[in-house]
């Protein structure tokens, strides 16, 4: 499963990449119990973890349209 689930996020990512969209790669973490289900803390990682990408993202953009 691991194989399939590196095939998954490397498509995943370069449809995100393709489409300009935000793509967050939690499959890697070194949190992650068995890299296909996630306990109450996996989540909670995962969650920061595309927040924190949204808001960082978020803030490129805003930046990209003041400065032009």
């Amino acid at each position: 499963m691991a194989r399939r689930f590196d095939e998954l996020d490397r498509i995943t990512a370069d449809l995100t990449r393709t489409l300009n969209g935000i793509h967050v790669d939690t499959h890697h973490h070194p949190l992650a119990a068995d890299r296909v289900h996630a306990n109450a803390r996996g989540h909670a990682i995962a969650f920061a973890a595309i927040a924190t990408t949204i808001a960082l993202d978020a803030e490129r953009r805003a930046g990209r349209r003041t400065a032009g």
